[in-house]
């Protein structure tokens, strides 16, 4: 029997039963149910359901014996990843006597892996019974699941997968491989040979194409990517010599959130990597701008030069703050978040340089007078995003930006006309100090190229908290988040509060010394914590904070799981520094 139906709750229910042939006395029933549901509740979430059971029946004149096998298994995913996973296997034996009276006897096991816990049940109903023995490695079904792969059709790269555990057998439907595609932010290196790098990968009918970004210059399309399971591997091929060996590219995603390689080229050393998904940085409210910083106010002293073993041809004269090669990029000492800058440029002929908000995301300057836009000219996102028009001067006239970034959105407003207008920048660019995207940095100008001239550099900071104080309240709570993943116990202790209060998702509450404890011990581990988003509002020496973190965690020594989660803070002033007094978060999707 096969039926389709629409439940109220909003699932699509797929039910299959099959009986077998019944006996005149004794009889065999096998059934499968797969339910597979969706729902929209703060993201797309889908839940697969399956009951396999086996029921043997045999029947006499002085009685009656049932034997029935049945495994449950239900999956959750949220955006493609998992959330809950339940396990549940059992045994049962009825016999009757007279057939008035049972005997029941119910043995099997129950695994919830979202809570990380196993652990084996006895249950009972009716009169007392002795419970069954069962060998501590086997729960087979019998022969139910034989017949599984001929019911469910497997269109790839969609089918049925079987695993047994230590315990029984788990069937599910298996998903598309979704684990790569997205946006990564990469580090190459360890100290001084460390540098920042990015990808993406996006779906294309019933594969997947990509760009990547090496140590400079811009992204560039990669070719041959292939998945399979949590393995991964594609070609970078070289752009300027097509006909050229491409790089390899080899890794493993590490749950939902990061992931590590090698890069393979064709001539020289290979390079490990590290990657973490890109921050989404959405903001859900509009920012309050502060009072404006000029950032030449205090001459070079709020300035520094991104290497301080290159050389620095960069001086301040009436206001004009210029560069003369050999020289070096030159970066504020304050950094900044959200923010609109002011600032106006003079480029020589043939001049090159760049404005990296952030430190991260380069805003090209050049000499392109009557060009054509372009991603890599004037007033472009360097090899990320093109302008709309292109209204430069000619050189050696001065020119003006406005430029408004608001997460990861950009405005451009160059001599008056507005050529970029609230585009999303993908990912960082070359050159970008480092990978962390969420975090705040410094504005930079680009040195290495050519001369070039500034003047008039002016900033509003998004206000958060109230005050100029919102970057060392972020600032805190990112140092908490790195603490906890790299186990950082002495850390914690400077950043915490003696009357901290942590409830956890799952309501676990734990005082200072607890929440200590849990992390130092590995009782959670914190694999990685990835800010969305942060506001702060301040009430004196105490500010109230909301946000969105994705979280990879393990919980006693279980597989990791990915989690957002949806927090508010309270932090407290105690010395001059921000400390935790607060913590509550509640799941949300990843």
């Amino acid at each position: 029997m096969l039926s389709v139906r629409t439940a109220l709750s909003g699932f699509f229910v797929i039910a299959v039963v099959w009986p077998a042939a019944a006996q005149e006395k004794n009889e065999k029933i096998q059934a499968l149910n797969v339910d597979l549901g969706f729902v929209n509740a703060s993201g797309n979430t889908s839940v697969t359901t399956i009951n396999l059971g086996d029921k043997f029946v045999v029947n006499s004149p002085d009685k009656r014996v049932i034997f029935s096998q049945t495994f449950n298994a239900v999956r959750s995913q949220t955006d493609g990843t998992k959330n809950a996973e339940n396990y549940r296997g059992q045994l049962r034996l009825d016999y009757g006597l007279g057939g008035k009276f049972y005997l029941f006897g119910i043995t099997g096991w129950d695994r919830n892996v979202f809570a990380g816990v196993a652990r084996r049940f006895e249950e009972t109903v009716g009169l007392p019974y002795q419970a069954l023995a069962l060998p501590n490695d086997d729960l087979t079904l019998l022969g139910v699941y034989d017949n599984l792969p001929g019911l469910l059709p497997a269109p790839a790269p969609t089918g049925a997968r079987f695993k047994k555990t230590d315990r029984f057998l788990t069937a599910g439907l298996v998903a598309q491989a979704t684990g790569l595609v997205g946006r990564w932010d990469l580090t190459f290196g360890v100290d001084q040979t460390r540098y920042s790098s990015w990808f993406e990968v996006v779906r294309d009918g019933e594969g997947w194409q990509g760009r990547f970004l090496g140590r400079c210059c811009h992204p560039t399309p990669i070719g041959s990517i292939t998945m399979t399971e949590d393995r991964f591997s594609f070609s970078w091929p070289n752009e300027e010599h097509p006909d050229a060996p491409a790089t390899r590219f080899e890794g493993r995603v590490l749950g939902a959130n990061q992931l590590s390689g090698v890069m393979i080229p064709a001539k020289g050393p290979r390079e490990a990597f590290q990657g973490i998904r890109a921050p989404l940085l959405e903001r859900f409210r509009a920012p309050r701008w502060g009072r404006p910083i000029d950032l030449l106010a205090d001459g070079l002293k709020g300035w520094v030069v991104r290497e301080p073993a290159t050389s620095n041809g960069w001086r301040l004269d009436n206001g004009v703050l210029s560069n003369t090669p050999p020289s070096a990029d030159l970066m504020s000492r304050q950094r900044f978040g959200d923010f609109r800058l002011h600032v106006e440029v003079n480029v020589p002929p043939s001049g090159n340089s760049g404005i990296y908000l952030r430190g991260r995301h380069e805003i090209q300057v050049q000499d392109d007078y009557a060009a054509a836009p372009h991603p890599r000219r004037m007033g472009g996102v360097y090899g990320q995003v093109t302008p709309t028009s292109l209204p430069a001067k000619r050189a050696g006239e001065w020119q003006a930006f406005d430029i408004t970034l608001i997460g990861r959105v950009v405005t451009v407003v160059l001599n008056g006309v507005t050529i970029i207008d609230q585009v999303e920048i993908p990912g960082i660019t070359g050159g970008a100090i480092d990978s962390d995207e969420g975090a705040p940095g410094p504005i930079m100008l680009q040195g290495d190229h050519t001369g070039v001239r500034y003047r008039n550099l002016r900033i509003e900071p998004a206000v958060e908290a109230g005050g100029p104080i919102g970057a060392a309240i972020v600032q805190a709570e990112r140092d908490r988040f790195r603490a906890q993943v790299a186990r950082d116990t002495a850390a914690l202790r400077n950043l915490l509060d003696d009357d901290l209060v942590y409830i956890h998702s799952n309501a676990l509450i734990e005082n200072k010394a607890h929440f200590i404890e849990t992390v130092g011990t590995g009782r959670i581990v914190y694999d990685s914590l990835v800010p969305v988003y942060m506001t702060h509002r301040l009430y004196g020496s105490t500010a109230v904070g909301n946000g969105r973190v994705r979280a990879v965690v393990r919980m006693n020594g279980q597989p990791p799981l990915s989690v957002g989660l949806l927090f508010t803070t309270v932090l407290l002033q105690r010395n001059g520094r921000w400390r935790l007094a607060s913590w509550q978060s509640t799941r949300a999707q990843p």
